[in-house]
């Protein structure tokens, strides 16, 4: 039989990030998280405007290019991803 985990730890305070879907690895420098953007644009704007106002700079994304063959419409709605 294995021994029991112990309980997860919850991420310290500092290394939460700016949104709810980041989280710093080096405080105040590196941030790492998921694309920073939303469906709708309004959302968006202001995602990245929170970023650049702290004065992040440099994205670096690692997810596969957008499929140019599948429409606004349906990338944006979710049912490319179907």
């Amino acid at each position: 039989m294995l021994p029991e985990l112990p309980p997860p730890r919850l991420p310290c305070r500092e290394c939460r990030g700016p949104t709810p879907w980041s989280n710093w690895v080096i405080p105040g420098q590196v941030l790492v998280g998921a694309y920073p953007a939303s469906v709708d644009d309004t959302e968006t704007r202001e995602i990245l405007n929170t970023l650049l106002e702290l004065g992040i700079e440099t994205f670096v994304c690692l997810q596969a290019e957008v499929d140019l063959n599948v429409a606004e419409a349906a990338w944006r709605s979710g049912r490319a991803l179907r």
